[in-house]
């Protein structure tokens, strides 16, 4: 599961080279099937659900709070943006690019509104948690399923609620689905891992279809991949059980994952994403050369991927020895915990 955690990080660093970076395609670009719009549109369709994924593994796994580790999340997000912002700030003296009051925003903004809404996620993870230890199955699943009826209506059909996913309450639901997942499989999540993928490219192209016909129907609400439409959650979904059923161990792998947050910290939350990252990728584009700018465009990823995780290796290395004077002995069980022991089940 942890090569999931890496490849839906690959995925964030491809949404922000692909609409990001060059714009959702125009009605006219998509009435008239240009090539390069198609492109991006069928991309983004298939990467968007890179942010659902990442929660949803949080929910399949639980989220097991105590103040050392958000304290450890907090001092990842601070040191990681803050240094990146320094930089910036220092390179750019006269601040045309990145003033420094905006670097001292980021920073105890805690970057963007990822990691804020992660955060606040984490902080009520006892409580998600208690509520899943205390309900039935039927329970559970009628409310998630409810709660998704929610935002497939509210967040995707009319755009009234859960901010397009971009919050906090979209993450409690996608919390809950992942513990239904991993807790009461329903014996629809126990075919071959196979039609799971299937299941994943079935959506992800259905999406595609969504976003054509709301360009031609002018229907607003499905121009554009969004992380609350039914097709990405589904979609979703149907990684997160692909990659489960896909056992192996890998200590490359789990020591890449263990830092792969640091990528979507490095490269989302600082000046990099709009002032290094994006003219750089669109620099990489040449119309008569689209091998040559697929092959940039992947070894640019690898290679921010890579370098992001050996500079996350200096965070590690000073948040063990700060720990370990801060948590000095281990504490009793629980005692570290804002709402009781850690889920067991």
């Amino acid at each position: 599961m942890e090569l999931l955690r890496i490849v839906a990080m690959l995925m964030v660093v491809a949404i922000h080279m692909c609409y990001y970076s060059f714009g959702t395609p125009t009605r006219a670009e998509v009435l008239q099937f240009s090539p390069f719009a198609m492109g991006r549109m069928v991309v983004q369709s298939f990467i968007v659900v890179c942010v659902d994924v990442f929660i949803l593994l949080s929910g399949y796994f639980g989220i097991r709070a105590s103040w050392k580790r958000l304290v450890g999340l907090v001092f990842q997000v601070l040191l990681l943006t803050m240094s990146a912002g320094l930089y910036y700030v220092w390179t750019d003296p006269d601040g045309s690019s990145y003033p420094y009051d905006r670097w001292l925003i980021d920073a105890f903004s805690l970057g963007g509104w990822f990691v804020r809404a992660y955060v606040l996620l984490y902080v009520i993870s006892p409580v998600l948690n208690a509520f899943v230890r205390s309900a039935t199955p039927r329970q559970l699943y009628r409310i998630t399923l409810a709660l998704l009826l929610l935002v497939i209506l509210w967040g995707w059909r009319f755009r009234v609620e859960f901010s397009g996913g971009y919050s906090v309450a979209f993450f409690v639901v996608l919390y809950l689905l992942g513990r239904c997942v991993r807790l009461y499989p329903l014996r629809l999540f126990r075919l071959r891992w196979q039609i799971d993928m299937l299941v994943y490219v079935m959506c992800s192209l259905l999406t595609v279809v969504m976003c054509v016909l709301g360009f031609c129907f002018r229907m607003y609400w499905a121009q554009s991949p969004s992380y609350v439409s039914p097709f990405t959650i589904a979609a979703s979904v149907a990684l997160l059980l692909c990659f489960s059923k896909i056992s192996f161990y890998s200590r490359w792998i789990n020591w890449i994952a263990a830092s792969s947050f640091a990528v979507y910290l490095l490269h989302a939350c600082t000046p990099f994403l709009s002032v290094t990252m994006k003219p750089l990728v669109v620099g990489f584009w040449e119309p008569d050369a689209v091998g040559l700018f697929v092959v940039r465009c992947v070894a640019f990823a690898l290679g921010l991927f890579a370098a992001c995780v050996l500079i996350d290796q200096v965070r590690l290395a000073l948040w063990c020895g700060l720990s370990g004077r801060i948590w000095t002995e281990k504490a009793p069980s629980g005692s570290a915990t804002w709402a009781g022991s850690a889920e067991k089940k």
